[in-house]
């Protein structure tokens, strides 16, 4: 799968010698196929208990949006808490920049449509796509620290104006997942069932169309299970699964430079 050529563009890492050491051992105790299926079980059960907890909280926790006065309660309930996610998140988008700009850079290489239309797809819409996220991470964030501040009214509206501008988001990670399936599967890049899942999540990306309709309901876009359900089982299985698939191609390259 060109692991080679693939971690050569990638920077250097603190650590990165101690990690590659670390791999060859693993793979020359258990073999490369074990040391594989186990980077994917490990990606598979982080998906799985966050999407479980993602989906808890929405069923159990999440305010009404039509309702200030459980915003309000919500936002004083978990006011620390919300705003160290707020700071973990901002943080977080360095990592998730970095991790995207070499998926995106490794799915252009193997891009082979016309004119590479597919590659200027994925470039636009991750270029839009992380914009508009930042802003939403910052009126996140902002969030808790009017909680004292205004009126449960104005909160409430700036909660659901917050949790509605996933929906457009929703809707612009379709056309770079359909880039991302037709290159995968165009170029053989990913295993065939890492290609279905993009595929799947793909799917599960248009549950947040619904937000734009109503307020109330499975289908809302604030606390709706259906609506909001969708798309963060797929925004926590692929990041997972693909970064498990760039692991396991950088172990494939460790292995093959003590060979």
């Amino acid at each position: 799968m060109g692991s080679a050529q693939f971690i050569g563009a990638a920077p250097v890492l603190p650590g990165t010698e101690t990690m590659g050491r670390l791999a060859r051992t693993a793979v020359s105790r258990w073999g490369a196929r074990t040391v594989h299926r186990l980077v994917y079980a490990v990606a598979w059960a982080i998906a799985f208990s966050l999407s479980v907890i993602g989906l808890v909280v929405i069923v159990v926790r999440m305010p009404r949006g039509t309702e200030p006065g459980e915003v309000g309660e919500f936002f004083d309930d978990y006011n620390p808490l919300l705003r160290a996610a707020a700071f973990v998140a901002a943080c977080a988008m360095v990592y998730v920049v970095w991790f995207s700009a070499v998926l995106t850079s490794r799915l252009v290489e193997a891009d082979t449509s016309p004119r590479r239309y597919l590659s200027r797809l994925l470039w636009t819409t991750e270029t839009i796509f992380y914009a508009v996220f930042a802003v939403m991470v910052g009126l996140f964030a902002a969030l808790p620290l009017l909680s004292d501040e205004v009126s449960d009214e104005v909160l409430a509206a700036l909660h659901v104006a917050v949790l509605v501008t996933a929906a457009p988001l929703g809707l612009l990670g379709v056309p770079y997942l359909w880039a991302m399936y037709a290159i995968a599967k165009g170029a053989g890049l990913f295993p065939g069932w890492l290609t279905a899942t993009v595929l799947v999540c793909l799917v599960l990306n248009l549950s947040l169309a619904t937000g734009f309709f109503v307020l109330t309901g499975p289908f809302n876009a604030v606390d709706g299970v259906i609506c909001m359900g969708g798309n963060l089982i797929a925004f926590f299985v692929l990041p997972a699964v693909v970064n498990a698939w760039m692991i396991n191609e950088w172990i494939d390259e460790k292995a093959a430079d003590s060979a």
